[in-house]
């Protein structure tokens, strides 16, 4: 199955995608069987993850997905996501300008990712996000990036104050690139770790939009929140997940000496093998 998140054209009388891609490819016949049949579409960026068996002809494999999917730059994963800074680890294959505009639901993305994270699995979450806030709200999204739920909570969701924290300069550079883009005047960008940065006794909501480690920003969350609001908990965790989730929060929750009314656990993706990344909805009071 191929799969694409940018919003483009197809011509079917090409075929598919990936049969296009094959016809393109300058490849022996025997190593067309190893072109990737998934990919990511970043904007005009395509973004994939090669076999051993293709290593030797990584140039030509980039050009073939290039032309034939008309990108403007194609570029390989080659080690997920690291650090706190969330960089992802890539290496180009063909095309040399990889920041691009990317658009869903009515907003525009600018980045490069070959150096800021931008996940086409969380999708329907950032949709989602886009739908669950009151226009009467105030929200603290700590680990903003280009501004993936912030902008759609302030944009879709017509939230009245979004404070979007972010520690890596340079995705904080595309965030408020991306706020002025998109004309979201509700959202304030504060560079810096969020333990330092998030506002005190202001939200009605605070995003917690982190896999590793997440609960260790836990104290700076409910520091943020109000008297009762919501808490958007992520965590990537091994399947089955059971209350994983649920006893960090009620965990940090009676040291702060708060309560966890209720909760909502949901799957966002998978995310390794056997590891799944999570979402709990937590109301606090």
């Amino acid at each position: 199955m191929e799969f694409s998140a940018g919003h483009v054209r197809w011509d079917r009388t090409r075929g598919t995608p990936y049969q296009a891609v094959r016809a393109t490819a300058r490849l022996p016949e025997s190593l067309k069987e190893h072109l990737p049949r998934r990919w990511e579409r970043i904007g005009e960026v395509l973004v994939l993850r090669l076999p051993p068996e293709l290593e030797a002809h990584r140039e030509a494999v980039g050009e073939a997905y290039g032309r034939a999917l008309r990108a403007q730059a194609v570029v390989e994963e080659t080690d997920g996501i690291r650090g706190a800074w969330r960089t992802p680890q890539t290496r180009p294959l063909w095309g040399e300008d990889t920041e691009t505009v990317h658009q869903e639901y009515g907003i525009r993305y600018r980045l490069d990712p070959t150096q800021v994270m931008f996940s086409s699995g969380n999708l329907a979450e950032r949709r989602r996000m886009g739908t669950v806030c009151l226009p009467d709200e105030a929200v603290v999204d700590m680990f903003a990036g280009v501004g993936y739920f912030a902008l759609p909570m302030a944009l879709h969701g017509g939230a009245r104050r979004v404070v979007a924290c972010e520690i890596n300069p340079t995705a904080f550079r595309y965030l408020c690139e991306n706020v002025q883009m998109n004309g979201a005047a509700t959202v304030e960008a504060r560079l810096g770790d969020c333990r330092k940065t998030v506002p005190e006794d202001m939200a009605d909501r605070v995003v917690m939009g982190y896999l590793r480690d997440t609960f260790r920003f836990l104290p700076a969350a409910f520091r943020a929140l109000r008297d009762q609001g919501w808490i958007h908990y992520h965590e990537a965790c091994p399947d089955p997940v059971a209350d994983r989730l649920e006893r960090r929060l009620r965990t940090v929750a009676e040291e702060v000496g708060r309560t966890v009314e209720s909760w909502d656990l949901r799957r966002v993706k998978a995310y390794a093998p056997g590891v799944s990344h999570w979402v709990l909805d937590a109301h606090i009071t």
